[in-house]
């Protein structure tokens, strides 16, 4: 009898491991958009290390990776990056970046549709010190 004391809790537990199922794949499905996947470059650098976005969501530059997906941009972002509105509604974020997250607007291109550059914000400690530093990456063509 003090088994039964459980089943209304049940369907409650189903419905949310199921939602949770179906956010987890939505985010997934958000995590890796067709647009950003592939290799990108410093802006302005010729060098040969290339940043790669994978389709599943993970990122390679040189020996360093982690995850990577994309999300709307709020108020507060504009706001921690210190910049005014200028464009830009979808913001990338780059997981285990120099030991900490790196986000950034994503720059689309009026004409066609598709993201030019993206930015990267993030923490920054050289020697002991750290700061603030921003990276930002173009296609990588080869």
């Amino acid at each position: 009898m003090t088994g039964s004391r459980f089943l209304p809790v049940l369907p409650v537990l189903a419905l949310f491991i199921f939602g949770c199922t179906g956010q987890a794949d939505a985010q997934d499905e958000q995590q890796a958009p067709d647009d950003l996947v592939g290799t990108w470059r410093i802006f302005g650098q010729t060098t040969s290390r290339m940043l790669e976005l994978n389709s599943d969501g993970t990122w390679a530059f040189g020996s360093s990776g982690g995850s990577w997906h994309v999300e709307p941009i709020s108020d507060a972002d504009w706001q921690r990056w210190g910049l005014e509105p200028y464009g830009p509604v979808r913001k990338i974020v780059v997981e285990n970046w120099d030991q900490t997250t790196a986000e950034g607007p994503v720059e689309e291109s009026a004409i066609e549709g598709r993201p030019d550059f993206f930015w990267l914000f993030y923490k920054a400690t050289v020697e002991g010190r750290s700061g603030d530093a921003q990276l930002k990456f173009g296609h990588g063509y080869d």
